[in-house]
């Protein structure tokens, strides 16, 4: 995905490369802003995007948990 983007010409100090889910997750919702739709994908459950939102937005984390079942 990265090197797609380098290739598209997406200046390079606009992308980052994060290989942990729970990381990549939060570093995208840090730069979201109200009206904004981050989209990811994840090879694994819907637990990794909970346990990645449990530590700054425990609320919400519940929340999904709960829809989920």
């Amino acid at each position: 995905l990265a090197q797609g983007a380098r290739l598209s010409r997406i200046a390079a100090d606009r992308l980052q490369c994060e290989l942990d889910v729970h990381q990549a997750i939060r570093a995208g919702l840090a730069l979201c802003q109200q009206g904004d739709v981050l989209v990811f994908g994840c090879g694994s459950s819907i637990s990794e995007l909970t346990e990645a939102l449990r530590p700054t937005r425990p609320e919400l984390a519940q929340r999904i948990a709960a829809e989920a079942v």
